[in-house]
């Protein structure tokens, strides 16, 4: 993060509070490159961690918006992530929330029902 002068949390919100500033990033390429992380998922993760508003789509939210839509083929981790997004916005709920909410509706785990 130093070599975008990304210092403290703060450089990385102002910088990366857009949608479309996180996306077409140098940094975000440089973070999806990585082997292992071209899901996405630890730097959404990342993002949720220093306060920018997100899903972290992960296989449990994934397996519920694919089943959601009665999709035959697994939606991708960004189309999960916009889609619960829209989700919340539309019902005015948080993001992390919505996302614990679906992660534990599909846990196999449901002690809470």
């Amino acid at each position: 993060m130093a070599g975008h002068s990304l210092e403290t949390v703060s450089d990385v919100v102002d910088r990366l509070a857009e949608r479309e500033s996180r996306e077409r990033s140098d940094i975000a390429k440089e973070w999806l490159a990585i082997t292992g992380q071209s899901s996405g998922l630890n730097w959404n993760y990342f993002l949720m961690l220093v306060g920018i508003p997100g899903v972290k789509a992960d296989r449990m939210v994934i397996r519920f918006v694919t089943e959601t839509l009665g999709r035959p083929k697994e939606v991708s981790s960004k189309e999960a992530s916009r889609l619960v997004e829209a989700v919340a916005d539309d019902l005015n709920l948080n993001y992390i929330q919505l996302d614990h909410t679906i992660w534990r509706c599909q846990s196999p785990t449901r002690d809470y029902l």
